[in-house]
């Protein structure tokens, strides 16, 4: 049973893109990750699960953070043991988590009951970020191109209402997006340019940031027809 802090905001933060950023003397995308914290120097933790534990992944990951003002870790999947997960997660206040395969990160997750620990640690009031495909398994769904490089619709943990579209800028992405909308597949949701992030607290939104020019995110729905607004967003730097 997931256990549930009502004193606690709950906040997470998705990623339209799943790299760090590429400046490195200016990681305006994580920078402002941890400035959501409470602690001055809050603990980070990365699972790289989704890219299979790639070490280029995860060599980015400390490149980024070690240069700011923050404890950064990681958690592999050999880690993925009871009493291993359970004493790092506790010891976090945002756990970070990669782009990937979703598929394989969900089976994964499953062997080690690792939804259930992301979902009591979300409730604990820890800070859950996700980049790219693995931010929509937040989400009640979300679109994304599997292994097959198929685009398809896949069902997420359901904390934050509505389907999630990472990587809109891609046109490939965009118009696979398109299709399930005008196939009645889709009928609300968000779409996510790379470089752009949606903060939500509470389950609700409540901002969108850019670390790119000409990022952007953007509010779907077909409830008579299809629109597309085009969300207020503050640019960081």
């Amino acid at each position: 049973m997931t256990c549930i802090d009502d004193s606690k905001m709950l906040q997470f933060i998705a990623l339209g893109g799943g790299n760090f950023s590429t400046n490195i003397d200016n990681p305006l995308q994580e920078q402002y990750i941890l400035q959501q914290a409470v602690n001055i120097k809050p603990s980070i933790c990365f699972i790289a699960t989704a890219s299979e534990d790639n070490e280029r992944y995860i060599k980015d990951f400390y490149k980024v953070f070690s240069i700011k003002k923050c404890k950064p870790t990681h958690i592999t999947i050999s880690d993925m043991n009871e009493k291993c997960l359970n004493s790092i997660i506790e010891k976090q206040d945002i756990l970070y988590i990669g782009d990937g395969n979703l598929n394989f990160m969900i089976n994964i997750w499953r062997k080690f009951k690792m939804e259930e620990k992301l979902k009591e640690a979300y409730h604990k009031g820890k800070i859950i970020v996700g980049a790219g495909t693995s931010a929509i398994y937040l989400f009640e769904e979300g679109v994304w191109k599997d292994e097959s490089l198929v685009y398809k619709i896949s069902a997420g943990l359901g904390l934050i209402k509505g389907v999630l579209c990472p990587y809109y800028n891609d046109e490939e992405s965009k118009q696979a997006l398109f299709k399930l909308i005008s196939n009645g597949r889709i009928s609300s949701g968000l779409a996510v340019d790379d470089g752009a992030v949606v903060h939500f607290k509470n389950g609700e939104l409540a901002k969108c940031v850019v670390s790119k020019i000409n990022s952007s995110a953007y509010s779907l729905s077909t409830d008579i027809k299809f629109t597309k607004e085009h969300m207020e967003v503050v640019m960081l730097g």
